[in-house]
């Protein structure tokens, strides 16, 4: 049986143009292309991406939907990406959403695992809020808070 965990929270940002930079590099920092130009990252961790799906007015992406690589959702005003990925050495997977919050100075993520392995999960969670942290969103160097 699988176990799932999730681990959700957020980063405080007051600065409208470093929000805007951070996801401006997560569209830029990979090798997974899109149909506006875009590079996703490929990996976070030890996982594979497997696909994306950034719901951002101006930005709409599907890797899952080919030809168009449309969105099947609706946008949204405010950034919101999803991934999709897995381990190549076990059954672990993650599914991460970050995005923005509509009424406050957050970028919200939401992350969900699951594999046989529990500690391997719980493990595989923390590894992945580090990369986004550390990586993906510079939180130090750009001054992002935490609860």
């Amino acid at each position: 049986m699988d176990s799932e965990k999730t681990s959700n929270s957020y980063f405080i940002c007051t600065e409208p143009l470093v929000i805007e930079n951070i996801f401006r590099k997560i569209r830029s920092s990979g090798d997974m292309g899109s149909s506006q130009g875009f590079s996703y990252p490929s990996s976070i961790g030890r996982l594979q991406i497997q696909s994306v799906v950034d719901l951002t007015e101006g930005h709409g992406y599907d890797s899952t939907n080919a030809p168009t690589y449309q969105p099947k959702l609706p946008l949204s005003l405010g950034h919101m990406i999803q991934f999709r990925a897995s381990s190549d050495s076990d059954d672990s997977r993650i599914v991460l959403t970050i995005r923005t919050s509509g009424t406050e100075p957050k970028i919200k993520y939401y992350l969900e695992g699951s594999g046989s392995n529990r500690q391997v999960v719980h493990s595989l969670l923390g590894g992945v809020v580090d990369v986004l942290a550390e990586d993906w969103m510079n939180a130090a160097e750009n001054g992002l808070g935490r609860p």
